[in-house]
């Protein structure tokens, strides 16, 4: 198992602990099956920004994961927001719903 810095940031011990099960199920499966196995991640970048709205914690966050996984080639990140084709227009949407949800909230 490959050990992982600490001094990377991205995640919690969750997402460690992940991605070292990920590993060990990788080398498991390629033992038997040499095509072997490919794990995607998917973040939901843009339903955080909707929920929260936008952090500059996120930027860290992705940073961090990618870091955190590239010494695993069978570990993909995939961000909510690259799959969007209107990113633009969703985050427009985003900031507006949540200013409106933060206006009922502040006044309720």
């Amino acid at each position: 198992m490959k050990t992982i810095p600490s001094s990377v940031r991205g995640g919690d011990l969750a997402e460690l602990l992940a991605i070292r099960q990920f590993n060990a199920i990788s080398n498991a499966i390629n033992k038997i099956y040499k095509p072997g196995v490919r794990f995607n991640i998917y973040i939901a970048d843009s339903f955080y920004i909707y929920l929260y709205g936008y952090d500059a914690r996120l930027k860290e966050y992705f940073t961090g994961m990618k870091k955190l996984i590239s010494d695993y080639p069978e570990i993909k990140i995939i961000r909510l927001s690259d799959l969007c084709s209107e990113l633009n227009d969703v985050e427009k949407q985003c900031k507006l719903n949540f200013e409106y949800l933060y206006n009922y909230w502040y006044e309720s």
